[in-house]
């Protein structure tokens, strides 16, 4: 990474990372409703359950956010990023590398796919919705980084690339 980059990144991360102190249990929870066996888990029963109920497109939909996740789990391999020295990483039950953050990846494709569907099916909600969804994946990138699980360019990869696995399933599937 370009040195310059690299610095803006950590002291970027140094500013969020575990400041304010209070907010450690919000974010503890904020990390664990995004992490990727959460998201796998979720939609992959929401995919069996669309096809079960003959919605075939929004199942596929569901399927392909799968796929994205296992892409960024590849990208992590390949690229090979070590993860932020502090205490939450190094406990980590599953050590993998920092970029992209699956949590970022996941929630934006997850919640994001979720905030189309509610426009087109339940347009009486879609503020709330789309709003909630948004916040969700906002606050849940902050965690990564406020816990010391990532960099913030770790977090704001996973959301890029979450938009462009979103565009794609989109594209795809509706």
């Amino acid at each position: 990474m370009v040195r310059w980059l690299s610095n803006l990144d950590a002291a970027l991360t140094a500013r969020i990372y575990n400041k304010p102190a209070w907010l450690l249990p919000l974010m503890s929870v904020l990390s664990t409703a995004g992490h990727p066996l959460v998201i796998i888990t979720i939609c992959g029963l929401l995919a069996l359950g669309a096809y079960i109920i003959g919605q075939v497109s929004v199942g596929l939909g569901f399927a392909l956010c799968l796929v994205a996740l296992a892409l960024g789990g590849l990208l992590k391999g390949v690229l090979k990023r070590e993860r932020p020295t502090s205490p939450y990483a190094g406990n980590m039950r599953v050590k993998s590398f920092s970029f992209p953050s699956g949590h970022a990846l996941g929630t934006l494709v997850f919640y994001g796919y979720v905030s189309v569907l509610t426009l087109l099916f339940l347009p009486q909600i879609a503020p709330v919705g789309v709003l909630v969804c948004a916040i969700l994946v906002l606050l849940t990138g902050l965690a990564r980084v406020y816990l010391g699980a990532h960099y913030v360019g770790d977090v704001l990869g996973g959301w890029l690339l979450g938009v462009v696995a979103l565009a794609i399933i989109l594209e795809t599937s509706l």
